[in-house]
């Protein structure tokens, strides 16, 4: 039995190693190369991003002939593509959802983006002097953007970025639900991100995260401008205006569209009921809301209610050059991977964050304890837990105490 399972394990290794491939620029070329397969060829794929749910529905039906045409022919068409377009982003993502998708190698550790992908996630070292000044006079030049650039250490963290990336390919927007209340997940996830970021901006005496989109703030300036510093995405001055309209190769958002969307998601709210193209009302759940607000395939009607938070990922990344005229690179927020880096994400899903503020205000309190009849409580384990919430519960009676 121990033999056997040594076998296994030994299997299991070199494997592993060979999945590496996928990732690894390798000094000689693969025997399947990508094209081979009838693939569309990389140079013919638009600029990539996942919040355009048809690139990211035509990625992941390429990830799934990928993984069904074997594991051998997966990593070493994989690994093709990889020597092809060692810095690109859709060539990561590719590999990661494919393997994922793969029986064989759905369960085996992938290294993390900041391996593979090194230019995205950092700044790059090589900065003029002239760089540095156009920088300082048009990212920082008003006191709000420079009080900003301070917190540009924690945004700019290489793990915040990789929680926010794997968890948007776990949980994709082009393929069906993966769990029951992924939409309740999506909205905590992030407002996990939120309150976070809003205690370092405690720390420095700043103020709370202040919404930005249509009806709040959207009409003005964006008065935070953001450089990051990397290669294949450009800056964004301060002030700069949203526009009218954003071509994105693949789709046209119209920014007063997406106020009308903001307007039916809160009137669906208030009346407790969302709409399905057939005309059925569907109760509303924060799961039903956070999809149709994500506009990922659980979407109650994404015709009606539009693609609310994924459009404005596109809007602010396209900011520079909205209809593609100048052929300039996109912002950071146009990328799973780096929109965590800029300051407009948080001022952006402060905004996503009001719709479920708005459908928590409808709810009743729960009485489901009114009929329980609670006589004590007992201490069954776990010691140091145990003492542990005591602890705590002694510094909230005394924090209480100093409030009241």
């Amino acid at each position: 039995m121990s033999e056997c399972c040594n076998v296994q394990q030994e299997a299991d290794v070199d494997l592993a190693k060979y999945v590496l491939k996928a990732f690894l620029k390798n000094k000689y070329p693969a025997p399947i190369p990508f094209s081979n397969l009838g693939f569309q060829p990389l140079e013919d794929v638009p600029r990539f991003t996942v919040f355009d749910k048809n690139q990211a529905r035509r990625a992941h039906e390429t990830a799934e002939k990928l993984a069904e045409a074997g594991c051998e022919t997966l990593i070493t068409a994989l690994s093709d593509l990889k020597n092809r377009h060692p810095g690109s982003f859709y060539a990561d993502y590719l590999a990661r959802i494919a393997l994922f998708k793969c029986p064989k190698t759905k369960f085996f550790p992938l290294p993390p983006a900041h391996q593979t992908l090194e230019k995205i996630m950092f700044a790059r070292e090589n900065y003029s002097l002239r760089s540095i000044i156009f920088r300082q006079r048009y990212y920082t030049y008003t006191e709000h953007s420079f009080r900003e650039n301070q917190l540009d250490w924690w945004r700019e963290d290489p793990g915040l970025s990789e929680h926010h990336y794997n968890w948007h390919l776990y949980y994709p927007i082009s393929e069906e639900l993966r769990m029951p209340r992924q939409g309740e997940l999506f909205a905590y996830m992030h407002q996990q991100m939120l309150a976070r970021y809003n205690c370092e901006r405690l720390a420095l005496e700043l103020s709370p995260v202040v919404p930005y989109g249509p009806g709040m703030g959207w009409e003005a300036p964006l008065r935070e401008g953001y450089d990051p510093n990397l290669e294949g995405y450009s800056s964004r001055c301060a002030n700069m205006s949203i526009p009218n309209s954003t071509n994105t190769g693949s789709r046209h958002i119209v920014s007063s569209d997406m106020g009308v969307n903001k307007d039916r998601l809160l009137t669906g709210i208030a009346q407790g009921y969302l709409d399905k193209p057939s005309g059925e009302r569907v109760p509303l759940t924060m799961t039903d809301l956070s999809c149709t607000v994500e506009a990922n395939n659980g979407s109650v009607n994404r015709s009606f209610y539009g693609n609310i938070h994924n459009d404005g990922h596109e809007v602010f990344g396209c900011i520079n050059d909205p209809n593609g005229r100048c052929n300039i690179n996109p912002g950071p927020m146009s990328n799973i991977l780096t929109a965590a880096k800029d300051p407009v994400f948080y001022r952006w899903h402060k905004f996503i964050d009001s719709f479920y503020e708005s459908y928590r205000k409808t709810l009743t309190s729960y009485t489901g304890w009114a009929k329980k009849n609670v006589t004590g409580v007992a201490r069954c384990g776990f010691g140091c837990a145990w003492s542990f919430l005591v602890e705590l519960w002694d510094v909230i009676g005394m924090c209480d105490a100093v409030l009241h």
